[in-house]
Formats: C-alpha cells, structure tokens, sequence
C-alpha cells in the first residue's frame, strides 16, 4: 500500500477500504485521487494532506479510471477537467480551486454517442 505511511484523514482512510487501489492524476500543481465511490481528494504538497474535493456518490457506479480531460485545456494550455470513467458512464468533475482550498464542484455525467457496438 503506497499510502501506509502517509498520514491520511480518518474520513480518507475509511473510504479507501482495506485492499482497495486509488487513481490518481496529475493536473496543475495539484495530485488527485479518487475512489472506486468516487470520493475524490487533493493534495497541493505532494500528498502530505489531502483535502476532499468530492465526497463519495450513492448509485453512480464504481470508479474504473481517472483521467485529465485534455480537451478541456484553456488558452494557456492547461487542462481545467477531471475524468470519472465508470462501467456505464463518464462524469466531468471541474475543481474549483480558491487560495488552496476546494470548493464542492458539480459532477456532470457526457452523455456518449452511441456507436452501435453494443448488442
């Protein structure tokens, strides 16, 4: 467990549950890690406190991926999304980030075209 050592929030511990792995992703200067209930935390100093970005969701569906939408990316180059990717859905999560702190962002789920692969 990459994390033993860390000093990690009860909440963030509980959360991860014995046995299970985190995505993490990199975008700006801050680290995320998200859940397979899609909990997800930041960090600013490289992991050594974690700040709950959004808590876990009820009925979503486990968390198979994280990833930074490189689409999103603004005028300067730098990406602003993060990607939830579950068996049946993608959400767009948009930090809001002010002084270092996190603001409770909207999970948004992209509606997929379809493309008659699925039986």
């Amino acid at each position: 467990n990459v994390f033993r050592n860390e000093q990690l929030p009860r909440s963030m511990e509980k959360i991860l549950g014995k046995g299970k792995c985190p995505m993490l992703a990199t975008m700006g200067n801050v680290i995320y890690l998200a859940t397979e209930s899609m909990a997800v935390f930041g960090s600013f100093n490289f992991g050594e406190s974690w700040s709950e970005v959004l808590p876990a969701q009820q009925n979503k569906g486990a968390v198979m991926e994280l990833q930074v939408d490189q689409t999103s990316a603004q005028a300067d180059g730098k990406a602003n999304t993060l990607l939830l990717v579950t068996k049946n859905t993608v959400y767009q999560l948009k930090p809001s980030i002010n002084k270092d702190k996190f603001s409770t962002p909207t999970l948004v789920p992209i509606v997929l075209p379809d493309t008659g692969l699925n039986p």
